[in-house]
């Protein structure tokens, strides 16, 4: 039992040896104190801050004198009241901030704070030296701290404000937001309108009747049918989803290139949400849009039941459905494919000495596309059978509907041209994944090309 209450004793010992004191507080507060002063709680819009004499553009190398003042009338005094009033820390991204006087001030871990000496009040004069690039733009974070004059943090209220400076001839800056969030803002608002829109026509069905069970038990034979109006429906909204999608990754890429120097999108971002905008509105928009028509009107106007093979259609349109998440699992991860819509070559193919061409999100946006030829080819497999074979009796050649004809026609030469597209992907993907040199390295990019438009 001695021996156990020695170890508590040293061990008590140790803690206050190390543990730092609240006493330290008031002559300023370091990095700890960079995302708020987190021990007196979180922020309290009670607490004011008011910074005055910051230019709204600054001269290069020029110095700027303001003002930061904390006001908070409501903050009740401690008892017994050590005179403490206010604390600050203030981070600045570009030029030099100083505390007039010096006694008032110090650096602590790349940000100035409040010495012993201006803890006793609540305003606080500075000059700041602006950078010498008036190109730049300055970014200040102000942490203020109404202090209650005790020793602890208890009853003690704080705020933030931020602001930005730009130089004279800084860029304009634009209302900027995480693109990431507004893809997938976009995402959901998109996905959410198809299901309110698919609820709406069940519930007008019966609206006293009307249960989510009921909708559910409405909703799942669709995700397992095999009819070819149904499957038809699908596809088209599920073409109409991504067209939405891809018009917001060309609303998003275009809010970049609207004005001068705008840093909106980076570089990287900037050409995944280009690829991304392409080859959305051509393979996931336009593509099973159509596939939408032609499954709902051609079995009716050449007199067929349905399509030839009706699991293979439905087969091909959740093929359709499983290559998207792959085409944008890098957007996720910030490593999306930046090799554009027609992955031309060498750059779409680079091994270990890529970059950006070899991340993950090319290689699994190679292998998205690689599965959109096959959901593609199986549909052509299917059209052409059924007009081929499933024609009602007195529908000759010769009477066979223009738009039937159109869609054999395009499907039987989408037929012929695919096999030569999944190959030519194919060999990028295995250059991607097992090595082969195909397109780079003593292979041809050439013919990538050459596969790609056959």
């Amino acid at each position: 039992m001695r021996t156990r209450a020695i170890a508590v004793l040293l061990v008590m010992i140790a803690a206050l040896a190390f543990t730092p004191s609240f006493e330290a507080m008031p002559a300023g507060i370091g990095s700890a104190g960079d995302g708020g002063c987190s021990c007196h709680g979180g922020a309290n819009t009670d607490t004011t801050l008011i910074v005055t004499g910051l230019p709204e553009s600054f001269n290069a190398s020029e110095t700027y004198a303001f003002t930061l003042t904390v006001v908070n009338d409501d903050l009740p005094r401690s008892e017994p009241d050590a005179g403490r009033y206010g604390g600050y820390r203030i981070l600045v991204t570009e030029g030099v901030v100083n505390a007039v006087p010096e006694s008032a001030g110090q650096v602590m871990d790349a940000g100035l704070t409040h010495t012993a000496e201006a803890n006793t009040v609540r305003t606080w004069d500075f000059e700041w030296t602006a950078p010498g690039d008036d190109e730049a733009t300055a970014e200040f974070t102000i942490y203020g701290n109404a202090v209650s004059g005790g020793d602890g943090p208890g009853g003690d209220e704080w705020n933030v404000v931020n602001l930005l400076v730009p130089g004279l001839n800084a860029g304009a800056m634009a209302p900027s937001a995480p693109p990431l969030i507004i893809l997938m803002t976009a995402l959901l608002l998109a996905v959410g309108l198809i299901v309110l829109g698919t609820m709406w026509v069940f519930y007008r069905r019966s609206p006293e009747t009307f249960t989510m069970g009921a909708f559910w038990a409405y909703l799942k034979p669709w995700l397992t049918t095999t009819d070819h109006k149904e499957v038809g429906i699908m596809y088209f909204l599920y073409g109409f989803l991504f067209f939405l999608v891809g018009g917001l990754l060309a609303l998003i890429f275009r809010i970049q290139l609207s004005v001068p120097e705008n840093d909106f999108l980076t570089y990287d971002q900037y050409n995944s949400f280009f690829t991304l905008h392409g080859t959305t509105m051509i393979f996931l928009a336009a593509m099973p849009m159509i596939a939408g028509f032609m499954n709902y009107v051609l079995p009716l106007q050449i007199g067929a039941k349905d399509l030839a093979f009706p699991r293979i259609n439905a087969l091909g349109l959740w093929m359709l459905v499983f290559s998207t998440p792959l085409i944008y699992t890098g957007i996720w991860t910030g490593e999306g494919a930046d090799i554009t819509w027609v992955m031309y070559p060498p750059y779409s193919s680079l091994n270990e000495f890529g970059e950006y061409g070899n991340n993950p999100g090319t290689t699994a946006f190679i292998a998205g596309m690689v599965m959109l030829g096959a959901s593609s080819t199986l549909s052509g497999v299917n059209f052409i059978t059924t007009v081929f074979t499933m024609r009602a009796p007195g529908v000759t050649w010769w009477r066979i509907p223009l738009f039937s004809w159109s869609v054999f026609v395009s499907v039987f030469m989408l037929f012929v041209s695919l096999p030569a597209f999944i190959v030519g992907v194919a060999f990028l993907l295995f250059d991607h994944t097992i090595g082969t040199t195909f397109y780079t390295f003593g292979g041809d990019p050439i013919l990538f090309q050459h596969l790609f438009w056959f």
